[in-house]
């Protein structure tokens, strides 16, 4: 019956109405535009008309392999492969040289399936759909491409129903699905050159940024080791880093030289003061020394991620400009609060109120304070504002 189900789904994945929409007007819809066929590649070259049927049949048509294998006598799991081998029939069709579309269609209509389901056994409330809505509006605001939010949103909703319903049968599918939307995603972002990256702060520098998330190891030790453990790791790496800086600052250099030779270590305007590396460093330590734990950690993950995401998109998406900053960047940091705030409160219990509370002083003041490193304003104005919060009791951090 697996076998079965499998050719089931494979054939109805060979129907095609990107492919058939544009031999009605005289074209093979996979030599253009995008040169796939697909809904967003109809939309372009024959209209919302012919993408709208395009859509609707290619979004329904996994589900309706799954309800078919079904049908003839496939048990669950069965059934679901057929909803698999659907998507590897859009993309791999035998008839057109096993060259078709990319399958997120498919893919998508089965995803939202089992989202149906998990809605129904109360594994993704309402609240939380609530919630991953406002991240999607957001990032879509930001990048205006699907690419970006498939990444974002939807290791959150996997992650939700594997939390919620953890010995669901459903939750192996719905990873492989995600998997596969996101290699996707990622492949277009690439070859489509979605992202673009004209600041040198970027493009010679990037390492830093992501060198960033390495930071977690403080957290990590700090949980495992103690405080003194990862306060005494951040002092050697903060010497270090000192005294590159000072090395660079005397105007020799030979040190830095020395060590990384041609690679890019420090930037041009980081010629008379301290890197950010060293006031990266400087502010981890003086948070996890300060605040109380979970404060700390909170800003620490506001400072890697949320200035990730801040100038990634910021660099890649600008078009408005916001205080000092970009507001495209100032909302991408918004956004990675947002995500931050979901997970530490699905997983540990934070209080997402006090977390956005935090992320949203940090993005102001960012914007706002241009002559002091962001590496400083970020994390010590999210860090206390949280801790006022708590410290007045309008809300605890841990619920």
């Amino acid at each position: 019956m697996t076998f079965i189900s499998v050719v089931i789904g494979y054939l109805m994945g060979n129907i095609l109405p990107a492919y058939y929409f544009g031999r009605l007007k005289g074209i093979d819809i996979r030599n253009e535009g995008a040169e796939y066929a697909g809904t967003i590649n109809v939309y372009h070259v024959l209209g919302l008309k012919f993408a709208a049927a395009t859509a609707i049949f290619d979004v329904f048509k996994g589900i309706f392999a799954i309800g078919l294998s079904e049908a003839v006598g496939a048990d669950f799991v069965a059934a679901q492969w057929a909803g698999i081998a659907a998507i590897a029939g859009h993309v791999f069709p035998f008839y057109l040289g096993f060259r078709g579309g990319q399958g997120v269609a498919c893919a998508t209509g089965i995803l939202l399936y089992y989202l149906i389901h998990f809605l129904q056994i109360g594994a993704m409330p309402l609240p939380s759909l609530a919630f991953l809505a406002i991240i999607v509006f957001i990032f879509g605001y930001v990048a205006r491409a699907g690419e970006f939010i498939s990444p974002i949103i939807l290791p959150l909703i996997t992650v939700t129903s594997i939390h919620n319903a953890p010995n669901d049968i459903r939750n192996v599918f719905l990873i492989m699905i995600t998997i596969y939307i996101m290699i996707v995603a990622f492949y277009n972002i690439v070859t489509r050159k979605l992202v673009t990256f004209a600041h040198d702060d970027f493009t010679r520098f990037r390492w830093r940024i992501l060198l960033r998330p390495f930071a977690l190891l403080f957290i990590a030790i700090y949980l495992h080791y103690g405080k003194n453990s990862a306060l005494l790791l951040i002092a050697i790496l903060l010497v270090f880093s000192f005294i590159l800086d000072l090395d660079r600052m005397s105007g020799k250099g030979w040190l830095s030289k020395k060590l990384f030779k041609e690679f890019s270590y420090s930037k041009p305007r980081e010629k008379k003061t301290f890197s950010s590396i060293t006031t990266f460093l400087f502010s981890c330590g003086v948070l996890l020394a300060i605040f109380p734990r979970e404060i700390a950690f909170v800003s620490i993950l506001l400072l890697i991620f949320g200035d990730m995401f801040a100038k990634i998109f910021g660099l890649s998406f600008k078009r408005h400009a916001f205080l000092n900053k970009s507001l495209e960047g100032s909302l991408a940091f918004l956004g990675c609060g947002f995500i931050i705030a979901y997970l530490l409160n699905l997983f540990f219990a934070y209080n997402l109120a006090i977390i956005l509370v935090g992320t949203f002083f940090a993005v102001v003041g960012e914007a706002a304070i241009e002559k002091i490193d962001d590496n400083l304003t970020i994390p010590f104005i999210s860090g206390f504002a949280m801790w006022l919060l708590n410290m007045v009791g309008v809300a605890r951090l841990i619920q």
